[in-house]
Protein backbone atom coordinates (compact mmCIF):
# COMPACT_ATOMS: atom_id res chain seq x y z
CA UNK A 1 0.00 0.00 0.00
CA UNK A 2 2.86 2.12 -0.80
CA UNK A 3 3.23 4.67 -2.72
CA UNK A 4 6.00 5.08 -5.48
CA UNK A 5 9.35 7.29 -4.71
CA UNK A 6 9.45 7.06 -8.81
CA UNK A 7 6.37 9.23 -9.05
CA UNK A 8 6.06 11.54 -6.26
CA UNK A 9 2.78 12.99 -5.90
CA UNK A 10 1.17 9.50 -7.68
CA UNK A 11 -0.20 6.79 -5.78
CA UNK A 12 -2.58 6.39 -2.43
CA UNK A 13 -1.63 4.72 0.48
CA UNK A 14 -5.00 3.97 1.60
CA UNK A 15 -5.88 0.79 -0.47
CA UNK A 16 -3.51 -1.54 -2.81
CA UNK A 17 -4.23 -2.92 -6.41
CA UNK A 18 -3.73 -6.54 -6.55
CA UNK A 19 -4.20 -7.08 -10.26
CA UNK A 20 -4.94 -5.21 -12.86
CA UNK A 21 -6.29 -5.89 -16.36
CA UNK A 22 -5.82 -3.58 -19.63
CA UNK A 23 -7.09 -3.60 -22.64
CA UNK A 24 -5.58 -0.96 -25.02
CA UNK A 25 -5.71 -0.19 -28.67
CA UNK A 26 -3.18 2.08 -29.79
CA UNK A 27 -3.50 4.07 -33.33
CA UNK A 28 0.41 5.39 -33.93
CA UNK A 29 -1.17 7.90 -37.12
CA UNK A 30 -3.49 9.54 -34.89
CA UNK A 31 -2.00 8.86 -31.45
CA UNK A 32 -5.20 7.62 -29.96
CA UNK A 33 -5.11 5.19 -26.96
CA UNK A 34 -8.61 3.70 -26.35
CA UNK A 35 -8.26 1.85 -22.93
CA UNK A 36 -10.09 -0.14 -20.51
CA UNK A 37 -8.14 -0.79 -17.24
CA UNK A 38 -9.56 -3.60 -14.55
CA UNK A 39 -8.28 -3.20 -11.32
CA UNK A 40 -8.84 -5.10 -7.90
CA UNK A 41 -8.67 -2.86 -5.20
CA UNK A 42 -7.84 -3.78 -1.28
CA UNK A 43 -8.51 -1.35 1.43
CA UNK A 44 -6.27 -0.37 3.84
CA UNK A 45 -8.97 1.76 5.52
CA UNK A 46 -12.44 2.31 5.31
CA UNK A 47 -13.39 4.07 1.76
CA UNK A 48 -15.81 6.29 0.19
CA UNK A 49 -13.63 7.26 -2.64
CA UNK A 50 -10.66 5.76 -4.59
CA UNK A 51 -8.42 8.24 -6.31
CA UNK A 52 -6.95 7.09 -8.76
CA UNK A 53 -3.75 8.18 -11.09
CA UNK A 54 -5.18 9.31 -14.79
CA UNK A 55 -3.50 11.61 -17.75
CA UNK A 56 -5.29 13.69 -19.85
CA UNK A 57 -7.64 11.28 -21.10
CA UNK A 58 -11.37 11.48 -21.20
CA UNK A 59 -13.36 9.06 -19.23
CA UNK A 60 -15.91 7.28 -20.55
CA UNK A 61 -17.12 5.25 -17.59
CA UNK A 62 -16.21 3.97 -14.32
CA UNK A 63 -17.71 0.74 -12.69
CA UNK A 64 -16.98 -0.80 -9.14
CA UNK A 65 -18.14 -4.52 -8.49
CA UNK A 66 -20.19 -3.94 -12.03
CA UNK A 67 -22.47 -0.95 -10.57
CA UNK A 68 -21.60 2.52 -12.76
CA UNK A 69 -19.92 4.84 -9.88
CA UNK A 70 -19.32 8.66 -9.84
CA UNK A 71 -16.17 10.08 -11.13
CA UNK A 72 -14.37 13.54 -11.16
CA UNK A 73 -11.59 13.67 -13.42
CA UNK A 74 -9.29 16.48 -13.78
CA UNK A 75 -5.43 17.25 -12.82
CA UNK A 76 -4.60 13.99 -13.91
CA UNK A 77 -6.51 12.54 -10.47
CA UNK A 78 -10.12 10.51 -11.40
CA UNK A 79 -11.99 10.02 -7.99
CA UNK A 80 -14.45 7.61 -7.91
CA UNK A 81 -17.08 7.68 -5.32
CA UNK A 82 -17.94 4.08 -4.31
CA UNK A 83 -21.56 2.91 -4.97
CA UNK A 84 -21.30 1.69 -1.11
CA UNK A 85 -18.69 2.30 1.15
CA UNK A 86 -15.58 -0.40 1.07
CA UNK A 87 -14.64 -1.44 4.32
CA UNK A 88 -10.86 -1.78 5.63
CA UNK A 89 -9.53 -5.48 4.31
CA UNK A 90 -12.61 -5.77 1.80
CA UNK A 91 -11.57 -6.03 -2.36
CA UNK A 92 -13.66 -4.05 -5.27
CA UNK A 93 -13.24 -4.56 -9.00
CA UNK A 94 -12.81 -1.41 -10.37
CA UNK A 95 -13.21 -1.17 -13.83
CA UNK A 96 -12.14 2.18 -15.87
CA UNK A 97 -12.68 3.14 -19.57
CA UNK A 98 -10.71 5.66 -21.50
CA UNK A 99 -9.76 7.50 -24.57
CA UNK A 100 -7.16 10.00 -25.67
CA UNK A 101 -3.85 11.11 -26.92
CA UNK A 102 -0.90 9.83 -24.29
CA UNK A 103 1.67 12.45 -23.91
CA UNK A 104 4.60 11.67 -21.68
CA UNK A 105 5.09 12.04 -18.21
CA UNK A 106 8.36 13.85 -16.92
CA UNK A 107 10.64 11.24 -15.03
CA UNK A 108 14.44 11.53 -14.27
CA UNK A 109 14.73 9.21 -16.77
CA UNK A 110 12.83 10.86 -19.63
CA UNK A 111 9.66 10.49 -20.25
CA UNK A 112 6.81 7.43 -20.01
CA UNK A 113 3.29 7.86 -21.63
CA UNK A 114 0.60 7.95 -19.39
Amino acid sequence: MAMTPYFPGHGDHRYGVSHYDLTLKYRVAGNRLDGTARLTVAAAEPLHVLDLDLGRFRVLGVTVDGVPARHLHGQGKLRVTLPRPLPAGAAAGVEVRYTGSPLPVPSPWGGLPV
